[in-house]
């Protein structure tokens, strides 16, 4: 009896802190059920599991002695922190998913709405343009532009490693020398900032 009255206030507070907590007027109660009861369930779980580990695995007292009650309650409140948010994202997520406008005001059409999240289905993915090609100059080239990616980060970034952990080693020329030519590769391969 005392999980069932645990559970209906753990819905209750994930409810009223999903509906108030966000800075959103008149949010419909049907996209806040769902999170309310995943987060409750998972919190149950997660806390009778908690509970059994900490009463017949984890020993506690041995590491932290008269403050282990403190680390047990900050770790219990750190789980049950990210179970809540975790039921926040799902009915942020279930609410993204729909077509239908959840925002105040008449109905308006997908781009009218002037929110972005409600502008936008999570299903629809906007066409993404491929990299561009190399200039032609033969096979050499186009193959050193498919193993340098398209910014050269990856061969910079494995050059610099090379160069610091030369360096380290005390072959301070060559370390040097990788790691020049890190920064110039990384900076050759930068895009132009626009104004």
């Amino acid at each position: 009896m005392s999980y069932a009255v645990l559970a209906a206030l753990g819905v209750t507070a994930a409810a009223c802190l999903y509906r108030f907590g966000p800075n959103r007027h008149k949010a419909k109660w049907t996209w806040l059920t769902p999170g309310s009861l995943a987060a409750t369930l998972i919190w149950l779980a997660a806390t009778i599991g908690f509970g059994v580990y900490v009463s017949r695995f984890g020993n506690y007292g041995a590491t932290y002695g008269s403050l282990s009650a403190v680390i047990v309650l900050l770790t219990w409140l750190w789980l049950s922190a990210y179970v809540f948010l975790l039921g926040a994202e799902l009915n942020s997520e279930l609410e993204h998913q729909t077509k239908h406008d959840t925002t105040t005001g008449a109905a308006q059409p997908l781009g009218d709405r002037g929110a972005t999240v409600a502008d936008t289905v999570a299903t629809e993915v906007p066409p993404i343009a491929p990299p561009p090609l190399p200039p032609s100059g033969g096979a050499g080239r186009l193959a050193l532009a498919h193993i340098a990616g398209a910014d050269g980060s990856l061969p910079a970034s494995l050059l610099a490693l090379g160069g610091l952990r030369a360096v380290r080693r005390g072959a301070t020329v060559t370390g040097i020398g990788l790691l020049v030519t890190s920064a110039a590769l990384a900076s050759r391969k930068r895009p132009s900032a626009k104004p």
